[in-house]
């Protein structure tokens, strides 16, 4: 039995805009970011749902993927510059990665990350996107993804 499911979404002509929370901005990609971002991960995760390795593992496997494109990677931060919500998103359509500070939790951010990408990926011509949940994750993601149109396939 699978540990997790795997779901699609189809990229429709116009993908939804997306409505970050206030207080919230969109930064592009910077390496500098990396151990925020590989900290957000961790805390994300740490009671399920997913997991990530150590630091020194898990960058040098990202960046040497040929499926990163660090276009594709949504970094949101708050007011005070700290990495709040992340998705690695690889060139191939596939949300690797999509984590929102548990603080923040309810708040639409995941959503919005969401959307982000669906627009991201539609505008390089993709017809849809997949991702995969652990059936354990106790985030609420997979109600989210479902409320977003993913399906199992």
């Amino acid at each position: 039995m699978s540990d997790h499911r795997r779901l699609v979404r189809p990229l429709d002509a116009a993908p939804p805009t997306p409505n970050f929370p206030e207080g919230v901005s969109l930064a592009g990609f910077a390496l500098r970011d990396i151990p925020s971002i590989h900290s957000l991960l961790e805390r994300a995760y740490a009671k399920g749902g997913g997991s990530v390795p150590s630091l020194d593992r898990w960058w040098p496997s990202v960046a040497a993927d040929s499926d990163f494109d660090p276009e594709l990677c949504v970094i949101v931060k708050d007011t005070e510059g700290a990495v709040i919500g992340f998705a690695l998103v690889w060139s191939s359509a596939f949300t690797k990665d999509l984590v929102v500070d548990p603080s923040w939790h309810g708040r639409g951010l995941g959503t919005a990350i969401l959307h982000d990408v669906f627009g991201r990926l539609a505008a390089r011509g993709h017809r849809s996107v997949t991702l995969k949940v652990m059936i354990d994750n106790p985030s609420g993601a997979e109600r989210l993804y479902r409320n977003l149109g993913f399906v199992e396939g």
